[in-house]
């Protein structure tokens, strides 16, 4: 039997909907209530499974109480009861939330109902959350183990706010920076519905895969701060290892190795944001940086094919590293491999001339003609 929290200022809504629940579902009410503060001061101790919430409410509106409830009894469903609200309607929509318009259905709340009945069943068929692995090198990747998680972003802005919400992990982040990022060209009051119900769209995407990542909204300020609990974020930890190196020698070889080669993809590469951005050219120059490193060593060791691989990948993660191109160059050319020199030349002359509308740098024009008339 599920436990149900009805919340409405309206007296006579809350005795309809009492009636309408105990004819659709073995219910048990554990509270009633006509503000939401009340409810939000008992709500932990009536441990529901369902909140009923009204969307208009004096003092303090539907989708301000939700996410006070939630974050005090994350494992509730909310279903929002709503006359008529424009912007959160359309909210309620976009991400998939369940609502129920006065006058009450019956047949919308059944199907409602059902609905959440499923997911509950679900969740405690579920076993105990599991360390998860979050991963923001190319696209944003949550994986338990080896497998990744079939998440469900409703819009690509959940997305967003997810992966906004992880880049500043363990610190609050205001709601005027949320919106400002990921809605800029919203109008102010339809950009806060979309946010809180975005938000709570999150956190239900998480809790289908069994994922415990909460999203806390800080108390006495605007804004929300994500947790990482024990759960791994992958890009930190490809950070502090490669930070960690010291200088490249043959005990510490396959781990400098291993840690360059795991950087494969540009950080949220597929996200073109100013915070996507900054992050992205940061930890690309420490990869390079460290990369570089890596390369010059085998080539002291006169490690070849190693060195070219190494110098190869970096043109493809900065396709205009001219440096690059120059170390392949001469190690063709020492290699006796002309063909390859010449390609190389032409690969970075032609994409810096058709892309940036330039020529390449005075010394790779210089070390090629140098070798043109040595060859």
């Amino acid at each position: 039997m599920f436990r149900a929290v009805l919340i409405d200022d309206e007296h006579l809504a809350l005795i309809h909907l009492e009636n309408l629940l105990k004819k659709l579902v073995p219910i048990t009410i554990a509270g009633v209530f006509m503000d939401a503060e009340s409810a939000v001061e008992q709500i932990t101790d009536l441990r529901p499974d369902i909140i009923f919430l009204d969307i208009q409410m004096p003092e303090m509106n539907g989708l301000e109480a939700a996410e006070r409830l939630v974050s005090l009894c994350p494992s509730a469903e909310i279903v929002f009861v709503t006359a008529y609200d424009n912007h959160a309607l359309e909210a309620f929509e976009l991400n998939a939330l369940d609502y129920v318009l006065k006058p009450l259905n019956m047949d919308r709340l059944s199907k409602t109902v059902n609905r959440i009945q499923k997911r509950l069943s679900h969740s405690a068929a579920n076993e105990e959350p599991a360390e998860v692995t979050i991963s923001m090198f190319g696209s944003l990747k949550i994986s338990r183990g080896s497998e990744e998680l079939p998440i469900k972003w409703r819009t690509q802005k959940s997305q967003v706010l997810f992966a906004l919400l992880f880049h500043h992990v363990n610190e609050f982040v205001s709601n005027h920076t949320l919106i400002e990022q990921v809605w800029p060209d919203t109008d102010l009051e339809k950009a806060r519905s979309y946010l809180y119900t975005t938000v709570y769209h999150i956190r239900r995407c998480l809790k289908q895969v069994n994922v415990d990542l909460p999203i806390e909204k800080t108390s006495g300020a605007e804004g929300y701060c994500m947790r990482l609990e024990g759960n791994i974020n992958l890009t930190k930890k490809w950070e502090q290892s490669i930070r960690s190196l010291d200088e490249i020698t043959p005990d510490n070889e396959q781990e400098a190795s291993e840690i360059i080669e795991a950087y494969k993809y540009d950080y949220l590469k597929e996200f073109d944001y100013l915070w996507t951005l900054s992050e992205r050219e940061r930890l690309r120059n420490l990869f390079i940086h460290h990369a570089l490193k890596l390369a010059a060593y085998y080539t002291d060791k006169e490690n070849w094919m190693e060195a070219l691989a190494l110098y190869q990948r970096l043109s493809y993660i900065h396709p205009y590293y001219e440096e690059a191109y120059l170390r392949q160059m001469e190690i063709y050319d020492f290699l006796a491999d002309y063909a390859s020199v010449e390609a190389r030349y032409q690969t970075i002359q032609y994409m810096l001339q058709q892309d940036l509308d330039t020529a390449p740098s005075a010394e790779i024009r210089s070390w090629y003609e140098r070798w043109k008339a040595r060859v």
